[in-house]
């Protein structure tokens, strides 16, 4: 799960591992589909997802040429 966490283009802000993972992170809109879809697919359909009401926050942009993690530039 942490390696799949780290490849993705998300935030995680809380996590716990004991006999569930419980975990929160933050993501754009625009890649939530294909963070879920991954998730979804290492807990082989598994996922509970509690979705969170709409925010906004500052997004770090990676630098020119630099690759967003799940490797997209």
């Amino acid at each position: 799960m942490q390696h799949t966490l780290k490849g993705l283009p998300v935030k995680v802000t809380n996590q716990q591992f004991a006999t569930s993972v419980q975990f929160e992170m933050l993501c754009r809109e625009r890649d939530v589909a294909s963070a879920m879809a991954a998730l979804t697919r290492v807990t082989d359909g598994r996922l509970e997802a509690l979705l969170m009401d709409e925010m906004y926050a500052a997004w770090e942009e990676p630098a020119a040429g630099e690759a967003e993690p799940g490797g997209s530039v």
